[in-house]
């Protein structure tokens, strides 16, 4: 089959967790075309051999803002420009399904990524939008906007369990999606727990948006080294190669760490020092691994899971403006971590969209 997979470019977590599903798909002979741009292009060209294509079209921005006062501003503010943007995204995919003739499409978190008369499906975690102070009314509305494009995806495939240890709320007990067309096929990630020597005791993986990727690498680096640890800092610079560790106060600093290079570092370490966003939070659990969660300043879903999770007794979190790394690596070591299985989420992926 043709297949056309749209990538979100709101965060590397949408290209990292499509790796499986992308490699599965090229193995099996299917010719797999990738709709995305920037660093997840990036990803995609790097860490993908045999993908056939990848299309750069640019993606909406994120209606998600640095501040939690003006977070509905901006989302109403930026909603008439996101609905425009989709429609232009879905223009584009279009014009290409005209030149290529595709025969499935699979979009993570691209709403625009769908073609009439082709099986179209999504793939999500949040269908739900959740907001600061929990507003009900928005997050009701939220909902309703995704339940919008229930009539252009047949299903809507979410990475995670159908009791919802991971997500919670943001993709459980909806009430406009219809339920058979959510698919809970199980977590999403290349990684899974091994047996290691975990000679490592602090694993900092700096991502986000700027500026706040940059603010919150200063704020880790003003408090190391750390007496007695040994400590691996990747930066998540990702459009550069990677390559050898160079040492800031003794500390090794990665600018970028391959996949192959993230699961042996993970595996080695005691306690991984890390953003909240939810594909993260699927390697985590894969793993089985401690971990303390910097929510994005504003980004309300992983400041919901560091919650959820903190509340949960599985990982420790903390506020970026507060971060204690000595304080975060106890409270960390205290918890238990989850451990989940990534083994048949691929083939239940397959399974649902029919390939």
């Amino acid at each position: 089959m043709r297949i056309l997979y749209g990538i979100c470019t709101w965060g590397l977590g949408h290209a990292s967790r499509s790796m499986p599903v992308i490699r599965r798909l090229v193995a099996d002979g299917h010719e797999v075309h990738v709709v995305t741009s920037g660093p997840a292009r990036s990803m995609v060209k790097r860490e993908c051999d045999g993908v056939k294509a990848i299309h750069d079209i640019p993606d909406y921005p994120s209606p998600y803002t640095g501040n939690r006062m003006t977070f509905y501003i901006k989302f109403l503010t930026t909603l008439p420009g996101l609905f425009k943007g989709i429609e232009r995204e879905h223009e584009a995919v279009m014009a290409l399904h005209r030149r290529r003739k595709f025969d499935r499409v699979i979009s993570d978190n691209r709403y625009g990524v769908n073609l009439p008369n082709v099986p179209s499906f999504l793939i999500s975690h949040q269908l739900r939008f959740l907001a600061p102070r929990r507003i009900a009314t928005f997050e009701r509305r939220s909902e309703r906007f995704v339940a919008g494009f229930a009539d252009r995806f047949e299903g809507f495939i979410v990475p995670d369990e159908a009791k919802g240890d991971l997500t919670g709320e943001l993709s459980h007990g909806m009430r406009l999606i219809p339920p058979k067309q959510i698919h809970y096929v199980g977590i999403l990630t290349d990684f899974k727990a091994v047996e290691a020597a975990e000679d490592i005791d602090l694993l900092v993986s700096i991502s986000g948006p700027e500026p706040q990727r940059t603010r919150f690498e200063s704020l880790v680096m003003e408090q190391l080294p750390m007496a007695g640890k040994r400590i691996v800092v990747s930066r998540g610079v990702s459009d550069v190669k990677g390559g050898r560790p160079v040492k800031r106060k003794g500390v090794e600093v990665f600018d970028y760490m391959p996949a192959g290079e993230r699961a042996e570092h993970l595996s080695r370490s005691k306690v991984v020092v890390t953003r909240s966003g939810y594909s993260t939070l699927m390697d985590l659990a894969a793993m089985g691994k401690h971990a303390l969660l910097v929510p994005t300043p504003g980004q309300t879903e992983q400041e919901y899971l560091a919650r959820k999770h903190m509340a949960e007794r599985h990982w420790a979190w903390q506020d970026q403006r507060k971060v204690d790394l000595k304080r975060g690596f106890s409270k960390a070591m205290a918890l238990i971590p989850p451990l989940m299985s990534a083994e048949r989420s691929v083939d239940r992926v397959l399974e649902v969209v029919g390939v």
